[in-house]
């Protein structure tokens, strides 16, 4: 038999340790497992199959296990053990955040992207992109910033502002989160694989430009009222919980 350890929603997750690389002791294995889940009673059951070990797909979904996602290295697959299990659903959500780097004489950290060049010629933005897996919002854009424009910034607070986009990537949403960062640095490296030119720019010019979208000039406006949350130290919740209150 497989071996397992058991979730808080009545689950089982197959130890991945203990899959057999041949698909037919796998299969021998996975279906006497199966029946004892079903004498335990559990609802659901989850297995993590990895790239080295594909042949073993057919197997399992020849017993029923259903794709759930993929994280690039192995494969997710479910079987529901009981009629009407709930099963929930794969991330449904990319979660982005945006800079808004201002300097003390009033400047702001833009860039423009290569991918804008042609389409959209003067077009300034801020410096962003997505968070990594167990990454927090402060420390991604704390990263993008420098890995786009090369400016050191510290995270100071979030924006009372983000947007939702209801179409992406692969027909998921993105939420993107704006944060109000202080300079560390100004000397500016781009990365010239995604960026095309990044610069410290006047505030009031930034507003001026008619390639600026509203969205953005509507930030800054926020920004100099002061308007933004920053994380708060609950006790009770984990590390892994970042919490934000208005400020």
């Amino acid at each position: 038999m497989l071996t397992y350890s058991s979730d808080i929603f009545n689950g089982v997750i197959v130890e991945p340790d203990s899959l057999p690389p041949d698909p037919n002791d796998f299969r021998s294995a996975l279906a006497e497992t199966i029946g004892r889940w079903g004498q335990e009673g559990y609802q659901l059951a989850w297995i993590d199959i990895p790239a080295e070990l594909v042949a073993l797909i057919p197997e399992a979904v020849a017993l029923g296990f259903m794709f759930h996602h993929t994280a690039g290295d192995a494969l997710t697959l479910t079987l529901q053990l009981q009629k009407g299990a709930f099963v929930p659903p794969p991330a449904s959500h990319y979660v982005g955040v945006g800079g808004m780097v201002l300097s003390e004489d009033d400047e702001i950290l833009v860039v423009q992207e290569r991918r804008h060049i042609q389409t959209r010629p003067g077009f300034y933005k801020l410096p962003g992109g997505l968070l990594d897996q167990g990454e927090t919002i402060a420390r991604a854009v704390e990263r993008e910033v420098r890995e786009e424009t090369g400016v050191r910034a510290e995270f100071d607070c979030l924006v009372g502002y983000f947007s939702h986009q209801m179409t992406w990537q692969f027909g998921k949403s993105a939420l993107y989160h704006i944060c109000r960062l202080t300079p560390l640095s100004r000397d500016i490296i781009i990365d010239e694989q995604e960026i095309a030119e990044a610069k410290w720019m006047p505030v009031a010019e930034f507003m001026a430009l008619e390639t600026t979208h509203t969205f953005n000039k509507n930030l800054v406006q926020m920004v100099r009222k002061g308007i933004g949350m920053r994380p708060v130290d609950w006790p009770a919740l984990t590390d892994a919980v970042e919490v934000f209150a208005p400020s």
